[in-house]
């Protein structure tokens, strides 16, 4: 069942653009999914060695850990998809310039997503997975305004790294958040879990990106295809681009929130370490936190 509510979910994501939303293939599509996922959840509420545990969702650090990732890739992942089609066909970069531009934002990821996880097992993870949406809607937010047929690539690249900044800085620390309150028995689990997550938003992310742009492009006139996106045409994809970034800083300010509602870790009391003097009386020398 839950195969087949994924696999449904991908073939009406992947195809919404080009067959519409009144297409009989989507809407049966979207029936099955829905179905599929909602037999699924009974399912595995009844079993007694049920695939995915969903009573964990009653915890809040898992419930509000899982969707803040999930909107988190949601907010982020057609930038990745897109900005190639910016640099190519409106600034007229070549493919192998494009590649090398895109491994200062790669980089920034690398370095500094190993850091926080650690960092956040000492300081919390609130001010990490906060302060990494924030840096990301900053970066989205600054693209929705200044972004042109005209821009430099710098400020492209800047802005780039600035968001992947942002992601290194939220992942770690989230997922942290969300196995700190589950059994070990169960990491196995959480972890398919939180990688389904991303990967489910990444295509959904770059599914309704495409949605908004194409449809952009065809208001103005323009064919309402990437395929169509060229210097002549730049104005109506760049106008579209926007849009998707304006969408997507919303998306992540919305992550923002749900990071405040779940708060931080419970701090525990401190044991105390209990000593015995020469004349055999207790005391508390000292605690171990």
């Amino acid at each position: 069942m839950s195969a087949f509510a994924l696999l449904a979910l991908l073939l009406v994501v992947g195809n919404l653009n080009r067959m519409g939303w009144d297409s009989p293939a989507i809407l049966i599509g979207a029936l099955t999914g829905v179905s599929s996922l909602g037999v699924f959840i009974w399912w595995e509420l009844r079993s007694a060695a049920p695939m995915s545990d969903l009573r964990l969702f009653r915890r809040k650090l898992v419930a509000l850990g899982i969707a803040a990732g999930w909107i988190a890739f949601l907010g982020t992942s057609a930038a990745r998809f897109m900005m190639p089609f910016y640099l190519q066909r409106v600034l007229e970069y070549s493919p192998r310039d494009i590649g090398l531009l895109m491994i200062p934002p790669a980089l920034c990821m690398v370095i500094v997503g190993p850091v926080t996880g650690q960092l956040s097992d000492r300081f919390g993870w609130r001010p990490f997975t906060f302060s990494g949406l924030a840096l990301s809607a900053v970066a989205w937010f600054v693209l929705a305004t200044r972004l042109s047929e005209t821009s430099s690539v710098a400020l492209v690249i800047a802005m780039l790294m600035l968001q992947s900044t942002g992601t290194a800085l939220f992942n770690s620390p989230n997922n942290s958040s969300i196995m700190s309150a589950v059994e070990r028995s169960s990491y196995g689990v959480m972890s398919s879990l939180t990688q389904l997550v991303r990967n489910s938003a990444n295509v959904i992310s770059v599914a309704v990106a495409t949605a908004v742009i194409v449809f952009t492009m065809g208001s103005l006139g323009v064919e309402a295809s990437l395929d169509a996106v060229s210097p002549e045409v730049a104005g109506a994809f760049v106008r579209g681009l926007n849009r998707v970034f304006w969408m997507m800083g919303g998306l992540l300010v919305i992550g923002m929130i749900i990071v405040l509602a779940r708060g931080e870790r419970r701090r525990e009391a401190p044991e105390v370490v209990r000593h015995t003097d020469s004349r055999g009386a207790e005391s508390n020398k000292g605690v171990r936190g």
